[in-house]
């Protein structure tokens, strides 16, 4: 299968799950760092995929689409209730980890360091080719724009467009549900309040979010192309077998 058509094909499972509507080198995969231009090879070349060609540009300023963006994060901003504050602070640590609310206890970098590790160097390539996206469109967050916009989440770095929190959550969520889809449900589930956790902390819009998660579809194609990717894949495949995880209901 080429390249373009299994990213037509996950876009489309995105489509199906309602989510296609609306740094420095990062260190350990983080969205949130300053960009570096060259990203260090791994699983897929330099530049592949240019997300460019797959985005939208964001709503252009003083548009009514960016008000309607505007109006969303204010609505969330008015009804965020203090547990979800906390987890958005949470969230705001950019990990895999996260996905033991699922998974559970035992979900643990120290108990499955190669699945860590697969996560931790997907996440890497996803937010280099999200950078450069940042860089491209260069849009300000939220409380940037608006003086109303009250952020709880601090440590952000410049450029809203697209979510790399967003698309590393949404990355995951494709890689544990072909490891564990019997927690396919959930894990999308989980994959997609990670990246919600940022409009609910004011330094996201609705936008951003959609396009994180269409960039991880898209590298996610990719990743699955890659033989690197597939044996590492396959190595956190056999040591989930081994924790018992893959039997988990």
């Amino acid at each position: 299968m080429t390249v373009f058509a299994r990213a037509s094909a996950t876009l489309a499972c995105l489509a199906l799950l309602g989510c296609a509507t609306p740094p420095a080198t990062p260190p350990a995969g983080a969205p949130g760092a300053a960009a570096s231009p060259v990203a260090p090879a791994r699983y897929l070349p330099a530049g592949v995929p240019d997300l460019l060609r797959f985005l939208s540009p964001p709503p252009v300023a003083d548009s009514p689409e960016q008000a309607q963006d505007l109006a969303a994060v204010l609505a969330s901003q008015a009804a965020r209730t203090p547990a979800e504050v906390a987890l958005a602070q949470r969230d705001q640590k950019v990990s895999v980890s996260h996905f033991a609310d699922v998974l559970g206890p035992g979900f643990t970098e120290q108990r499955l360091p190669r699945t860590f590790a697969l996560a931790g160097r997907a996440c890497r390539e996803t937010s280099f080719r999200v950078a450069a996206a940042k860089r491209h469109w260069n849009r300000p967050r939220p409380f940037r724009a608006s003086a109303e916009v009250e952020p709880v989440i601090g440590n952000v770095s410049e450029g809203s467009y697209p979510s790399g929190h967003a698309a590393c959550g949404y990355l995951w969520s494709i890689l544990l549900a072909d490891l564990l889809p019997q927690q396919r449900d959930a894990l999308f589930a989980r994959g997609i309040a990670y990246g919600q956790s940022r409009v609910i902390g004011g330094v996201h819009y609705p936008t951003d979010l959609t396009a994180g998660r269409i960039a991880a579809a898209v590298v996610a194609a990719e990743l699955f192309d890659s033989a690197a990717f597939g044996a590492d894949l396959q190595a956190a495949r056999e040591e989930l077998a081994a924790a018992g995880l893959l039997a988990a209901p």
